[in-house]
């Protein structure tokens, strides 16, 4: 059997590039890079005597539900949101991204930062750059207020 560097390449690209476990693997590695820069981001906009803040994490149920919900009881106040909530389904992907759009922005407090695995329209919100060594196309990431 051949090891030399040609035969290495034939068999890279023999292997799918989009399968689920590599999409996996490359989601992951987006979030991790993504969560630490967002939580380096976020450490200045917390004063020193006010840095526990709770964090609320939403597993269950119809995300517009919990995100009404929580538009009453911390509207305004969410400095990140990390919304890891896409599928393998793209119809999925599509009325998640919808409805993640549409209430998301109710909970956001200005400035907040939104990370998310699928790309979203919030009004009051600009698109940010993905942090070095953040794959292409697996995480999205967002600001709060006007430029």
């Amino acid at each position: 059997m051949p090891t030399d560097a040609r035969s290495k390449e034939s068999r890279d690209e023999g292997r799918r590039k989009d399968s689920r476990l590599e999409k996996l693997l490359f989601r992951l590695e987006a979030q991790r890079i993504c969560l630490e820069w967002a939580f380096w981001i976020a450490r200045p906009t917390v004063s020193p005597t006010a840095r526990r803040h709770r964090i609320i994490c939403c597993s269950a149920g119809d995300i517009e539900d919990t995100l009404a919900s929580g538009a009453t009881r911390f509207g305004g106040q969410v400095i990140l949101a990390h919304a890891d909530m896409g599928s393998y389904v793209e119809a999925n992907n599509i009325a998640t991204s919808a409805k993640l759009s549409r209430c998301l922005p109710a909970v956001l407090s200005p400035h907040a930062i939104i990370l998310s695995d699928l790309p979203l329209e919030l009004a009051g919100t600009r698109s940010l750059p993905r942090p070095p060594g953040a794959p292409k196309d697996t995480y999205f990431l967002y600001v709060n207020g006007p430029p």
